[in-house]
Formats: C-alpha cells, structure tokens, sequence
C-alpha cells in the first residue's frame, strides 16, 4: 500500500511537473511572439521615418529653388499645353528659341511661364542648365520618395488585412487545418473554401447542376479536382 501511494505521489508530481514546463514554454512563445512583432513594427516605423525626412530634405530644397527664378531655353518648335500629359491642348508653340521661367517639374515635363501665359512643356524642349537639370533630379527624387512611402502605406495596410483574414480563418479551422492549408496540402472531404486557400484560384471551372445537387471541376494546368455540393470528392495530379 505504500509503495502505491509513493508511486502515485511521484507519477502525480511529474505530470505536474511537465505541465508546468508546457506553460513555461507557451508563455516565452507568445513573449517572443510579441517581442518579434514589435521588433517589425519598430523596423518599419525607422523607414518611414527615413523616408520622410529625404522626402522633407527634398521639398526643402526644391522650395529654395521655388524661390529664386530659374531661366531655361525653349527649343524651336516646342508646345506649351495645359496638364503636364502628351495629349492636352496646347496653349502656346514656339516659332524660335526663347527664355522661359521655370516653376516647377513633374513626370516628364517643365512647369514654365513665357511672359503671362504659363503651362507645361515636355522635358525633351528644354535645354538643360546645371541648374534646371538638378530641379528635375530633385523632383523626381521627391516624387520617387512619395511612391516608396505610398508603397509602404499599402504594404502594411496589406499585412493588416491578411493577419485579419488569418486571424478568422484560424478561428474557424484551428491552428493544425490552417497550417495544412498554408503548405498547400489538399485532402477527400475538404471544402472548396477551404481548397481556394490551399489552391488559390483555377484556371478555369466547369460546373453542373441536377436535380442531386451542383458538381463541380477545378482545373489547375493538367490538375483536375472534383466537388459535389461544396466537398471534394476526388482529384486527378
């Protein structure tokens, strides 16, 4: 009777033991967990800072420039439009060489002023100065700039929506289904939803409808999978 109780006393104190250790571990998990992720999101504040401050160190320079009067040449020839874009009306086109006020520059072409009428002029008319080709690096650095942190914005935005989207999609299958998905495995009985995250789309699908229900064939290259009422019945790879 003893050695029972010792027996159960031990067996007892491992389990619980190892169940601390469990514990143990799945609390560091989700503290590096939460450490990785504030680890990326410090990452990513770092290069959208980086990139603001070239973006503002660009605008800076560009307002020096907006400043002071530039002077360019206009070549023979050359035509003044509306909006900095081929196909706008033109306003002005000049019969020979002439001085122009350079203002601003954007995708391609000059903001100028000849006197009182002012407009755009595409970048192959003008004669470039030393000053007038830095205008258009400093621009284009800025809009170039611009675009990264609007890349950025839509990368994170992104990232946000799919962790949303992983966050449902766990709830809704567990951890080990979704985790199958993610690798791309397929199994007899799935669900076509489930199959569209595994899968992603088909090229192409061939439907039938009768009075049992719909069938349907998902076809991937020369891959066939086959479903009836929503559940995979078979596939061909």
């Amino acid at each position: 009777m003893n050695k029972l109780i010792i027996i159960f006393f031990f067996t007892i104190t491992a389990l619980s033991q190892a169940q601390s250790s469990a514990e143990e571990i799945n609390n560091l998990e989700n503290n590096k967990k939460l450490l990785v992720d504030k680890v990326g999101a410090l990452n990513d504040s770092i290069k959208k800072i980086a990139i603001k401050i070239n973006y503002l160190k660009s605008k800076e320079i560009s307002q020096q420039f907006k400043d002071s009067i530039i002077i360019a040449v206009v070549r023979k020839g050359g035509k003044m439009r509306q909006k900095p874009q081929p196909v706008e009306t033109v306003i002005l086109t000049f019969e020979q060489d002439t001085n122009v006020n350079i203002l601003d520059y954007y995708d391609g072409y000059f903001g100028v002023c000849e006197n009182n009428v002012c407009g755009y002029i595409s970048d192959v008319w003008i004669i470039l100065t030393d000053k007038v080709r830095q205008l258009k690096e400093i621009k284009e650095q800025e809009k170039l700039n611009l675009d990264k942190l609007q890349l950025e914005i839509n990368t994170k935005n992104n990232e946000i929506e799919f962790a949303k989207i992983e966050k449902e999609r766990i709830k809704k299958y567990g951890k080990v289904v979704y985790a199958k998905l993610e690798k791309g495995l397929i199994w007899i009985g799935m669900t076509d939803e489930m199959a569209l995250i595994s899968l992603g789309w088909p090229k192409t699908t061939n439907r039938t409808v009768t009075s049992y229900g719909t069938r349907e064939q998902w076809v991937y290259g020369s891959n066939y999978y086959y479903f009836e009422n929503g559940i995979m019945t078979a596939y061909q790879d």
